[in-house]
């Protein structure tokens, strides 16, 4: 009997645990950011509105899987800190400060890598700069990790079915965030 008891409180305690998520703001962004950390785009989703889930198939990109390797393990080091919530009825905003790598100067080592060793093979139609890009990353792995960047955001929800999903983000930040600030280098290259 108490063992019957016992899984009874326990299951009761894990339903209501579950109803939880999503029942406040914060908690779908905080699920968000943390499957994001996971490198869980697929559990990431799962705290999106509707149709507007983020397109995350770049990041499994099996071509430039040395890189993905390398973004997965910098999201890892992503931390955030939640801010003010404000809610308005079945919509709502939650400001979060989120702390990543910042591997702009890696990504800027790499692409001058690549383009010094493309230029001393001479003719181009020789080089293949998917093999230089890889090289590159593997050889400049060790510059990512001491040097990070901070990024505010706000984050708007709106509740969907009783739990609140993220409606509308800052895709170009978000990017950043996940690339470990790689975006912005790549940007910078091309200015």
């Amino acid at each position: 009997m108490k063992k019957l008891f016992c899984v009874i409180l326990v299951a009761a305690l894990a339903l209501s645990l579950a109803a939880c998520g999503g029942s406040k703001p914060e908690d779908a962004v905080k699920g968000f950011l943390d499957c994001i950390k996971k490198w869980d785009f697929e559990g990431a989703n799962e705290y999106v509105y509707g149709d507007e889930e983020p397109d995350f198939a770049a990041f499994e990109d099996e071509d430039y899987a040395y890189l993905m390797d390398v973004y997965k393990e910098q999201a890892a080091n992503i931390t955030y800190e939640l801010g003010e919530t404000q809610i308005d009825g079945d919509s709502a905003t939650v400001s979060a400060t989120i702390t990543y790598t910042d591997g702009s100067e890696f990504m800027s080592k790499v692409f001058n890598d690549v383009i010094a060793q493309a230029l001393s093979l001479g003719d181009s139609s020789d080089v293949d700069f998917d093999e230089l890009m890889e090289e590159a990353v593997n050889a400049n792995k060790d510059m990512l990790g001491g040097k990070t960047a901070s990024t505010e955001l706000q984050f708007e929800l709106l509740k969907d079915g009783g739990k609140w999903k993220l409606s509308n983000g800052d895709s170009d930040a978000l990017a950043n965030i996940i690339t470990a600030n790689m975006m912005t280098a790549l940007g910078d290259l091309a200015a």
